[in-house]
């Protein structure tokens, strides 16, 4: 028996120095913004490496996995409705951004469009070892094979059903109860791969350090005329540390909008997002009546970016009113 377990023993010390051995590292949902003011364009779920060793995501495959929520009628039960398939290179303390085509640093775009790919509600995310075509839709959501999963709402009711069913007990409002301020958040673990809050600044790509929370907004002085004269409108921010600085992410489809003498067209020199002054103004079309939104947010002296603003512009002959979408 002695030598048969020596034997054992041998052979299980050449194997180990010829076959490799496979590092996962620590793979969490770091950060995730499903809701946004208006349509959803810069939806994002963050992965972040909080290990060691990297992850070639091409030898050891990883896939999210989407769940709507707050269904308990079979044969849905809580089911998958999306599946994306990682991929490159996850360096430990690195992060990988899942999202809208708009959104900051984003890595890999969700399949299907380029706005309100990710539902609001009661719903789950939840990071799998394995591959997309394990997923048809409507999956049950299920531990096997399970790395991380993050239950949440959007001032919504808890669907317990769904957080059994991937270990979880709890639901984090993204919303953090104040969905009526005009500011997006996001739910973030602070610090990385630490606890989740809610009512955290989205920082897609970026470490979310508990800095001093960063937050954009706009001041307008309103025009009445009829000769078009452009309406001033003055970027502000709140928070964060240091300078301040402004870029613009969308641009209203009528009219122009102006950094001193200079339209934002959103081509060449003057491409999205682009960097501007704290003092904008918006010239509309003649005879036109309608609403009009831009985009913008904060960026702080450690590159630190602030939810995203979007000012609305109500157009009427003889005036303009102007209004931050709440």
């Amino acid at each position: 028996m002695l030598k048969l377990v020596g034997f054992m023993l041998r052979a299980l010390s050449i194997l180990a120095l010829v076959w490799p051995v496979m590092a996962t590292g620590d793979l969490v949902i770091n950060e995730i913004d499903v809701d946004q003011i208006g349509t959803d364009r810069f939806e994002f779920i963050e992965i972040y490496n909080a290990g060691q060793s990297s992850v070639d995501f091409s030898i050891d495959p990883h896939v999210l996995v989407l769940f709507n929520g707050g269904d308990a009628t079979p044969p849905t039960l809580d089911g998958s409705y999306r599946a994306v398939q990682l991929i490159g290179i996850l360096e430990p303390g690195g992060f990988l951004v899942i999202g809208d085509p708009q959104t900051p640093n984003v890595d890999i775009h969700f399949p299907g469009g380029n706005a309100n790919l990710v539902e609001n509600g009661t719903d789950a995310v939840a990071l799998y070892q394995g591959s997309e075509s394990d997923w048809s839709t409507q999956s049950p959501p299920t531990i096997q094979s399970l790395v991380d999963a993050m239950a949440y709402d959007t001032d919504d009711d808890d669907d317990i059903q769904l957080q059994m069913a991937l270990g979880l007990t709890s639901q984090y409002d993204e919303w953090n109860g104040q969905d009526s301020v005009g500011v997006v958040f996001s739910i973030a673990r602070d610090p990385d791969g630490g606890a989740f809050r809610t009512g955290a600044t989205p920082t897609p790509g970026q470490t979310n350090d508990g800095g001093p929370p960063l937050f954009a907004f706009a001041d307008a002085t309103l025009l009445f005329h009829d000769a078009l004269e452009p309406v001033d409108v003055t970027l502000r921010g709140q928070g964060g540390i240091g300078a301040l600085s402004f870029r613009v992410h969308t641009l209203p489809s009528v009219g122009t909008l102006f950094d001193g003498s200079t339209p934002i067209t959103g081509t060449g020199p003057t491409s999205l997002p682009h960097t501007v002054s704290a003092q904008l103004s918006y010239l509309p079309i003649a005879n036109y009546n309608g609403v009009e939104q831009f985009a913008f947010d904060a960026v702080d002296a450690l590159g630190r970016n602030s939810a995203l603003s979007f000012q609305e512009l109500v157009v009427q002959l003889g005036g303009v009113v102007i209004s931050e979408v709440m």
